[in-house]
């Protein structure tokens, strides 16, 4: 079996799109602020579990992983985020 994964870390929930086969699982995992990467490998372990593999057969048998960021979006959409300048 072989897997691709889809990942969207928002500012409350990481999502979680696994497509095995025709098939695709989807997963809702709590985003985790001071160090985004945790709520990613923990919503990995759990479709990991899913799957009745550990992590490092799981992330073995994936084909493709896919990351996108809503929460970058959303800081360049309210301007939130910190003064930075570009230099010629």
């Amino acid at each position: 079996m072989s897997y691709r994964v889809g990942i969207d870390i928002g500012g409350t929930f990481t999502d979680f799109a696994l497509q095995k086969g025709a098939e695709v699982i989807l997963h809702k995992n709590l985003s985790t602020p001071e160090d985004r990467s945790i709520g990613v490998m923990s919503g990995l372990q759990k479709l990991a579990e899913k799957e009745g593999l550990t992590l490092g057969d799981f992330l073995g048998q994936c084909n493709a992983i896919v990351h996108g960021t809503t929460v970058a979006d959303n800081t360049l959409i309210e301007m939130n985020g910190a003064v930075t300048g570009i230099c010629a």
